[in-house]
């Protein structure tokens, strides 16, 4: 059995010692993030996170247009809109702007609304909030 002083844990968690070691863990994480990142033979610098982009990029998006695989290859509003936003988080300006040109083409309604889904045609003309 441990027997805890009260006065101890109480500074512990309502004082100086907490916040540092929050402090600390956080500092410990972002260095543990920087021992990601490798150089490739150019200088430029990758990580797990480009990877996942291009690894997605690569799978997904096809002409601008993010395709569902496990559904049958239906394109979402939300998908497109995942697509641009992790494309503004890589950098990946050429493949924002397929995907942005894709939806605009093939989504978008008469009141600046995009229809959610999509195969060949369009499925269903409702609006998604989360994508719009």
């Amino acid at each position: 059995m441990v027997i805890v002083n009260r006065s101890i844990s109480s500074k512990i968690f309502n004082g100086k010692i907490l916040r540092l070691l929050i402090l600390f863990f956080v500092l410990l994480g972002l260095y543990c993030w920087q021992g990601l990142s490798i150089a490739s033979p150019g200088g430029q610098k990758f990580n797990d996170l480009d990877g996942l982009w291009n690894y997605y990029n690569y799978t997904y998006i096809s002409g601008g247009r993010v395709v569902s695989l496990d559904e049958g290859g239906i394109t979402t509003s939300e998908g497109q809109s995942y697509a641009m936003l992790r494309a503004v988080w890589s950098g990946d300006r050429e493949t924002f702007d397929s995907v942005w040109a894709w939806t605009q083409k093939n989504l978008l309604r008469l009141d600046n609304l995009f229809s959610w889904k999509w195969k060949n045609t369009i499925l269903d003309k409702n609006a998604a909030t989360d994508a719009d």
